[in-house]
């Protein structure tokens, strides 16, 4: 296991220990940039009691490592969402972080799927669920969903695992790709409560190849929108809000606590996770403002 400096365990109090405040990870960001920190190789930690195995030089991991947590606004509605007994999909689930962290506090009693078809990624998602004994809660995949089944060449960033996209280029790793509907089909799924899809510009497709399930089951969801992948990709931030509305869902940004109806569709460089939930499944836990 690598020993941090004295400089990097300062940070790393300052970010994971002490308590959060505004533009804390901006912040964080900046002064290890300032100071020159960097943590190179893996490191073994534990957030929230779960064991991770995280590299911080990776933008995917750092987050986590160096504050302690991420994503927190999106957990806490995904919390308010699912129950006991839920189902949920993480569709793009590089090291786990959404499926164990949502598997550990519906005390194991749930049922997730973990898709990354990345090879390495994989691998550590794996590892992850095996290290903290939820095998038999989280079943992961190693799978792209798509509009389609047959398989696609895969193109990766050594900086960062969450920005692994499916392109045309020949080179990069072959992978197997499969649609939601026919994953269903053919594990017998009887439900899906919820699902977050975030596959870097893939997700109208991801979509499109699951009309038949999110028909069924109406699950909420948790999509992210990033122009500049959405369009690398052959589609837009409208054509994916397009499609979701089309399934029958409404679609709110996340403001903190609340969830706000989405009026502008994000078309900016920034990543942007919006939720949609089906006009035909209401769930009377959630946080709105209207």
């Amino acid at each position: 296991m690598l020993k941090l400096t004295p400089l990097q365990r300062a940070l790393l109090f300052y970010g994971a220990d002490l308590p959060d405040h505004p533009r804390k990870w901006w912040l964080h960001e900046k002064l290890r940039q300032w100071m020159g920190v960097a943590v190179e190789g893996e490191m073994q930690v534990v957030r929230s009691g779960l064991r991770w195995s995280l590299k911080p030089s990776d933008y995917e991991h750092a987050g986590l490592f160096w504050l302690g947590a991420k994503d927190a606004w999106e957990l806490h509605h995904l919390r308010s969402i699912l129950g006991k007994g839920s189902v949920f999909f993480d569709i793009g689930a590089n090291f786990g972080f959404y499926a164990l962290t949502l598997a550990a506090h519906l005390d194991r009693d749930c049922r997730m799927y973990a898709f990354e078809p990345n090879p390495t990624t994989y691998a550590r998602l794996c590892g992850h669920v095996e290290e903290n004994r939820l095998d038999n809660v989280i079943a992961t995949q190693r799978l792209a969903l798509s509009d389609a089944i047959g398989t696609g060449n895969l193109i990766e960033r050594s900086d960062n695992s969450g920005a692994a996209r499916l392109g045309d280029d020949r080179e990069g790793t072959t992978i197997e790709r499969t649609t939601l509907d026919a994953f269903c089909g053919s594990h017998a799924i009887n439900r899906v409560d919820a699902a977050k899809i975030m596959v870097e510009g893939h997700e109208v497709r991801v979509l499109s190849g699951g009309r038949s399930t999110l028909n069924r089951f109406k699950p909420a969801l948790l999509v992210q929108f990033w122009a500049p992948a959405l369009e690398r990709a052959g589609t837009s931030a409208e054509e994916l809000a397009q499609i979701l509305r089309s399934l029958g869902y409404e679609l709110f940004r996340l403001s903190r606590k609340q969830l706000v109806p989405l009026s502008v569709v994000p078309r900016g460089t920034d990543h942007v996770n919006v939720f949609g939930f089906h006009h035909a499944r209401p769930f009377p836990r959630l946080e709105a403002g209207r």
